[in-house]
């Protein structure tokens, strides 16, 4: 987190620091971050996730969520679990897979990844 919000040289700097992301000064200190990842939930497995895609990483701001959550709660991601049960339904309803895909703004293939379990599965 801190890296990637203050050193323009590592990968993704452009997507968090290079937009103004900025870490909490607190959490410098490894005691202070550890106390507070403790008391909000942190486990084994679990990813930080901003709250606000635009906002700081900081206590007000960030929570433990899974892979999965934090995949999805991604600016980058394209569809919400609402949207993929909408396409489901149609899916079974019989619609044709490029018109959902035209639809909803993202390619047959992914369409198809939903139809078939690969993504998704949770619809």
């Amino acid at each position: 987190m801190h890296y990637r919000c203050r050193y323009p040289t590592m990968p993704n700097y452009h997507r968090y620091g290079g937009r103004g992301i900025k870490g909490c000064a607190a959490w410098k200190s490894y005691i202070v971050f550890r106390d507070w990842a403790l008391s909000h939930g942190y486990d084994d497995g679990l990813q930080i996730d901003r709250i606000d895609n635009d906002g700081a990483y900081a206590p007000h701001n960030c929570r433990w969520v899974s892979q999965l959550d934090n995949l999805r709660h991604s600016p980058f991601t394209k569809l919400t679990l609402a949207a993929a049960r909408q396409i489901k339904k149609r899916i079974r309803d019989g619609e044709l897979h490029r018109t959902i895909a035209k639809d909803f703004g993202i390619s047959r293939k992914t369409i198809s990844s939903i139809a078939t379990g690969r993504n998704w599965k949770d619809a």
